[in-house]
């Protein structure tokens, strides 16, 4: 496999997500991303917190990420999601890594930790630079119309490690739980752009490296070798659109942070993403 620029690597569940992957992909190949290293987490029923998705149904948040497709098997899911993936695999954009890590019990867990650490020791010497996100955030480069006339300016500097904030978007399920058709037309946002709290990160490949502890690695905040390290955050460079903000999660951040939320704003800038989206789309899957 020939070496890639610019990587996006993500642990999702299938059940959640086919609704959105195409989108999330071809966005971010829009605007300059070669190649997505994709851990696969099917099977997984256990959420944080002891939420278990066959039993309630929805995620933390109340969203019907289980039943929506209840209906259909593992099995099925994953003869869509492979479907889905194949003219992304073809062209060379997507690496499809299953994982089903198990605890004690034999139950498959998330093991998000564990999966970038399998990606820095497998995969991570194959691109210059990585960012670690989730399939509900999309990366908005501000000052620059790609990624590239972005990572040209970052290393010019000599930056290695570029601290990305989010803005906080209206959920990717409406009010009802179900998706909706197109996350780059969710408009409804709150006026803050912050890294006060899960923030992510793009990283030069090459000053990753694997803690001793699992414990210790953190999507918000990925190890990284400090003296080959130069840091920057800069919102107006480089940010995160967060499409998860239903009430459950704007009550969590009046809660725990101390600051009232409302998505009373409108920022409709990636709607002007809609075409080159869609060539993409028409490129790729063709």
């Amino acid at each position: 496999m020939s070496r890639r620029r610019l990587s996006l690597m993500s642990v999702f569940l299938p059940r959640e997500n086919l609704f959105f992957l195409e989108e999330w992909l071809c966005y971010h190949i829009a605007i300059g991303f070669e190649h997505f290293y994709l851990y696969d987490n099917a099977g997984s029923r256990w959420l944080d917190r002891g939420n278990s998705l066959e039993v309630t149904a929805r995620n933390k948040r109340g969203e019907s990420i289980f039943r929506l497709l209840a209906d259909q098997s593992d099995a099925e899911i994953a003869r869509r999601l492979d479907r889905l993936l194949d003219p992304f695999v073809r062209h060379g954009y997507v690496t499809h890594i299953p994982w089903q890590p198990r605890d004690e019990t034999g139950q498959i867990t998330y093991g998000q930790a564990a999966a970038f650490m399998d990606f820095v020791r497998r995969h991570a010497a194959r691109s210059d630079w990585v960012s670690f996100t989730d399939l509900d955030e999309f990366l908005v480069p501000g000052r620059h119309a790609g990624m590239a006339e972005l990572l040209h300016d970052l290393e010019a500097t000599g930056t290695t490690y570029v601290t990305l904030p989010q803005k906080c978007f209206a959920s990717r399920f409406d009010d009802d739980g179900n998706p909706v058709a197109s996350v780059i037309g969710i408009d409804r946002c709150a006026d803050w752009v912050t890294a006060d709290f899960g923030r992510k990160a793009l990283i030069r490949a090459d000053t990753l490296r694997v803690p001793w502890r699992k414990a210790t690695y953190s999507i918000h905040s990925p190890a990284v070798s400090k003296r080959k390290t130069v840091r920057l955050l800069d919102p107006e460079l480089l940010r995160f659109n967060h499409y998860k903000f239903n009430q459950w999660e704007l009550d969590w951040v009046a809660a725990n942070l101390g600051r009232p939320l409302a998505l009373d704003q409108i920022d409709s800038s990636r709607l002007a993403m809609a075409s080159r989206l869609e060539a993409v789309r028409r490129t790729v899957t063709r």
